[in-house]
């Protein structure tokens, strides 16, 4: 056994060595920016991300690549390990770049994988301000590179952090590819775990479920996928939960808007079942969306004579050139023609069931009979506090008593009634609320203790 151990021990030895041999074989060219960059969590450090050159022994340089420095501390990179291990089995992937290397330092995972030429969504969106078109000539793209990330392994990878910066958009022969990156908080689905052990991931993007409310799945992703279809279409960063009258004001197109209400619904079961269902959704809406725009347009065609018609020009095809970022261009279709007819209403988001209310509804009422009992016991105290003074009863009552209470019930609320009218409220976590509740029980309960001491009980 001693032997056994001992033979472990150098070969760890030996695998830590040649890590840092494989590390000196590296140039840094340059850091790479920081955007994008998971793991996000409170306690989480951004990843170390630069753009190196293989140096080989002739002096002779391979290149460029991505290195990104994982902390082990933080046990994340998973992922990597897994697409480093199915490409040296053999497989190629279309929509993710391709890990060259991938070991681990003392205190780091270290992954070295292919520099993807191109610009970054978020980057194009933000020059060009998102639109139909837009949308129409590149998410498909994205949802086919989500797709493929889901449909490498089984239980399936999750991505957790997919958002405009993570996807890389890139000109090819037949048109343009997108390419996901950073899988840092990538993990695989485990079936029967109530929710993650580690929430990371960038709120604007994140399901609700990956703060605490369950564990995250293929729909995770859709919910991502259904907020960078948003902010496609407007051009502007997702904040809370979708609306239909929010989405109104924004110009979606009504078959566009139920597309991403779906997709972004708080309840996973709600969603689209995968990345692949969501893109044919999106690409059926946008159908519809150019046949309701046109037919009005037909319709209001005037005829030159009875026998004879006269012939409609026909819109022109020119693309609108994305604009440039180093090494990509991007061509992209048209604006669509302003609507000529008024919009029908936006579909609204479902309602919480009535289970929900009912049981929302059962703590007011529990919390409302607290209030009537804090009432009474204020004006006529019992027990020891019947020989407390006024000042000193109020406080224990109102300033602890029953926050303690009000804040269980709180906790104890289903929250998806929230999401209409207090979107923030929705998308936090019961431990935040806690965490809350426990620092102002706190401060409360300190403040009546320095009061007794300085006012006579």
């Amino acid at each position: 056994m001693a032997s056994r151990e001992h033979a472990d021990e150098q070969d760890e030895l030996a695998r830590y060595l040649a890590a840092l041999e494989r590390d000196a074989c590296y140039r840094v060219v340059r850091p790479l920016s920081p955007e994008g960059e998971a793991p996000s969590g409170p306690n989480a450090q951004p990843a170390a991300t630069e753009l190196v050159m293989f140096e080989g022994a002739n002096g002779g340089e391979l290149g460029p690549f991505v290195r990104k420095r994982l902390a082990r501390a933080e046990g994340v990179g998973a992922a990597y390990e897994t697409l480093f291990e199915l490409q040296r089995a053999g497989m190629r992937f279309v929509h993710l770049p391709r890990i060259i290397d991938c070991y681990k330092t003392e205190d780091a995972l270290v992954v070295v994988s292919e520099y993807v030429e191109g610009a970054t969504l978020a980057a194009l969106v933000s020059a060009d301000g998102g639109g139909t078109a837009f949308a129409r000539a590149l998410f498909p793209e994205v949802c086919d590179a989500v797709s493929e990330l889901h449909g490498l392994i089984d239980p399936p990878l999750i991505h957790r952090d997919v958002k405009p910066a993570n996807i890389i958009i890139s000109n090819r022969s037949d048109g343009v590819s997108a390419t996901l990156i950073d899988f840092g908080i990538a993990r695989r689905y485990r079936a029967g775990e109530g929710a993650d052990t580690v929430r990371f991931g960038t709120r604007a993007y994140a399901p609700p479920e990956q703060f605490g409310f369950g564990q995250t799945s293929v729909r995770s992703d859709v919910y991502a996928l259904g907020m960078v279809l948003l902010f496609c279409l407007t051009g502007t960063e997702p904040e809370g939960l979708p609306a239909a009258d929010a989405l109104a004001a924004r110009g979606v197109a009504p078959v566009l808007a139920e597309v991403v209400l779906k997709a972004a619904a708080f309840d996973p079961a709600a969603r689209y079942a995968s990345a692949d269902a969501l893109k044919q959704a999106f690409l059926a809406a946008t159908d519809a969306s150019r046949d309701a725009e046109s037919a009005p347009r037909a319709q209001a065609t005037p005829a030159v004579t009875s026998a004879a018609p006269a012939p409609v020009a026909a819109p022109s095809r020119a693309a609108t050139p994305a604009p440039t970022a180093p090494g990509a261009t991007v061509d992209l279709p048209p604006a669509p023609v302003p609507r000529e007819t008024p919009a029908p209403a936006l579909p609204r988001r479902p309602r919480a069931p009535w289970r929900t209310w009912l049981r929302n509804g059962a703590l007011v009422l529990v919390a409302i009979a607290f209030f009537w009992q804090a009432c009474i016991s204020t004006v006529e105290p019992d027990g020891s506090l019947a020989q407390e003074p006024f000042w000193y009863n109020f406080c224990i009552i109102w300033l602890v008593t029953y926050p303690i209470i009000l804040g269980a019930l709180y906790l104890m609320l289903d929250r998806r009634p929230f999401e209409r009218f207090a979107p923030a409220l929705a998308r936090r976590t019961r431990r935040q609320d806690a965490k809350a509740i426990a620092i102002y029980l706190g401060i409360a309960v300190l403040a009546i203790v320095v009061a007794s001491i300085v006012l006579p009980v």
